[in-house]
């Protein structure tokens, strides 16, 4: 596991401790540990969010029963029910369910985390995972660490994760028939999940190396208003602390609108979406060809018709490396690529130090499929289903019903024909692998990734993904297709599909 705890900073939300009043504490030296006054002051960010002012202070409510674990400083587990909560101040009393001898200086690290226990703790450490969050139950993960002193233990807990908001948000569309039914936070380096563990003494939250997003079922009934439709109650999402690329939502008509948030805003403490327009976003078309499980699109990523070529990828990259192109022929690289393709800046998972390589989809991590984070196709379209083909999906739609076209320009290609449907992959789509000082050219060579990488190509510094290549020979002549694997930085096209 990797761990990014320097990208995905904990902040916490810290609460102030309130006294409780108890009866007498008995002798600061007893075993007993029924003997020792355990509280916890009134939790932020605990079930239920309501919002004071505009500081969005979010305050929660201990209810009798809930269920606070953690372990000791030696490693002892030990566990406690909320047994009463004191009006107003809202802190609530605690009975231990364990038998741990609470003597004077016994260190306890305590965490409330719902549908976890005890049980789920492996060896001083908890792995939550806030992948996917239903209407009813918000996922809340609040730490504390304390010490008893006098017969007392109280604990004030600290949120270790982050809160989205979303009012009031404007969406295109109207219609009463239509209901929001999936929210989804999306980015590259979003962290869905991670482990809780003890770091300086205290409690941390590490999240791990990003792999999914993060979605929320709301099945919200619209509030139409004029042209457009929002809703009538607030949507919470919790996120580990970090950076977002998009907030999407899509409605049981299929209809789906994404927010783009700023790259390098960072989700942290409370990030609050007050009345803000969700644009509609046109999804890829089905061709209604479908092979292994899996439905095709008739466009490339990118492009606008069945014989655009599209834009060209990186793999495993979160966008392109140019502003334009100029041609069919030729294109023009940002400033900070004029390489193009033929170099390895700013290439996700490459470094430098202490030795060139990759540092994800290795034999470190045996990854051999890209995960959601890393698909350019789900970054486009979070939560909607579109995401790059396997080479297995790949090669199942091209084992029948294939023909093989030769001409010239966009006529040129691969076209599937599965009853009444068909799929066309142009042979003139593009890959930026320039020899020489020509870094702007365009082959007419088709080829397109797929999101493998074969096991037998990981090694400990890399490995080279798959991809398909119809049409070879520039696309001049008729040909079946072909596999093979090359470069993750050169620039290839990308051929959406959903199940």
């Amino acid at each position: 596991m990797k761990n990014i705890v320097n990208h995905f900073a904990c902040v916490a939300l810290v609460i102030l401790s309130v006294a409780c009043q108890k009866e007498p504490v008995m002798n600061e030296t007893t075993s007993d540990p029924a003997s020792v006054v355990i509280t916890a002051a009134r939790p932020q960010t605990k079930v239920a969010y309501s919002e004071n002012g505009s500081t969005h202070n979010l305050e929660g409510s201990w209810e009798v029963d809930d269920v606070i674990f953690g372990f000791t400083a030696s490693g002892t587990t030990v566990s406690f029910n909320v047994t009463s909560v004191a009006p107003g101040t809202g802190v609530a009393t605690l009975t231990q369910t364990t038998s741990v001898d609470l003597t004077e200086g016994t260190k306890v690290h305590a965490i409330y985390c719902p549908g976890k226990t005890a049980s789920d703790l492996s060896e001083q450490t908890l792995a939550v995972d806030f992948s996917s969050q239903s209407e009813s139950v918000i996922p809340v993960l609040l730490l504390a660490t304390a010490t008893v002193t006098s017969n007392t233990l109280a604990f004030t807990f600290e949120n270790a994760v982050s809160i989205i908001g979303i009012k009031n948000p404007v969406f295109p569309k109207a219609t009463t028939a239509d209901r929001l039914v999936n929210i989804t936070v999306s980015g590259h380096e979003i962290v869905s999940s991670g482990v809780v563990s003890v770091s300086g003494g205290s409690l941390v939250f590490t999240g791990n190396a990003p792999d999914k997003f993060i979605t929320k079922t709301v099945n919200a009934t619209p509030v139409v208003v004029g042209e457009t439709f929002t809703i009538a109650d607030p949507v919470y999402i919790v996120v580990p602390a970090g950076p977002i690329a998009n907030i999407s939502a899509i409605d049981t008509k299929s209809n789906f609108f994404v927010y783009s948030v700023n790259q390098t805003a960072v989700a942290s403490k409370y990030y609050v979406l007050d009345g803000k327009t969700f644009p509609d976003v046109t999804l890829p078309t089905s061709t209604g060809v479908s092979a292994a499980g899996v439905v095709w699109a008739k466009a490339n990523l990118g492009g606008s018709g069945v014989t655009d070529m599209g834009d060209i990828y990186r793999w495993s990259d979160t966008g392109k490396i140019y502003t334009a192109r100029p041609s069919t022929t030729t294109v023009t690289f940002d400033s900070g690529h004029t390489a193009g393709f033929t170099t390895y800046v700013g290439e996700c998972y490459y470094t430098e130090t202490p030795s060139a390589g990759y540092t994800k989809y290795t034999t470190g991590d045996n990854k051999t499929v890209l995960d959601p984070v890393d698909d350019v196709v789900q970054l486009t379209y979070p939560g909607s289903g579109w995401r790059m083909p396997t080479l297995t999906e790949f090669n199942a739609v091209l084992s029948s019903g294939v023909t093989y076209s030769s001409g010239s320009g966009n006529k040129v290609g691969t076209t599937v024909t599965q009853d009444a449907n068909t799929l066309f992959f142009r042979s003139t789509t593009q890959v930026c692998i320039p020899s020489g000082g020509d870094y702007t050219s365009i082959s007419k060579r088709g080829y397109y990734w797929t999101s493998s990488i074969s096991a037998g190509n990981l090694n400990s510094t890399g490995g080279r993904p798959d991809y398909v290549e119809v049409n070879p020979s520039d696309g001049r002549t008729a040909a079946a297709p072909v596999t093979g694997s090359t470069y993750r930085n050169c620039g290839l096209s990308i051929r959406p599909v959903r199940q």
